[in-house]
């Protein structure tokens, strides 16, 4: 309970594996004066999302060529 992000897990459809935070979709920003978004974190989120994104739709092509089997 003290640390709650002690014993990061993400589960691969079969098992769960240690993962860094930013695998489970956590992200900590320290905010630059009058709580502006850094626009280099926001490319680094945008960059993040896409490869995500690219990796999900490659992941249920792969599920659906099982499927039709």
């Amino acid at each position: 309970m003290a640390n709650p992000f002690h014993h990061i897990e993400c589960w691969t459809g079969t098992y769960f594996r240690k993962a860094d935070l930013h695998e489970v979709g956590v992200y900590i920003v320290i905010g630059h004066r009058d709580n502006v978004v850094c626009p280099t974190v926001e490319t680094q989120r945008q960059i993040r999302e896409d490869i995500q994104t690219g990796i999900d739709r490659r992941q249920d092509q792969s599920d659906g060529d099982t499927a039709h089997r």
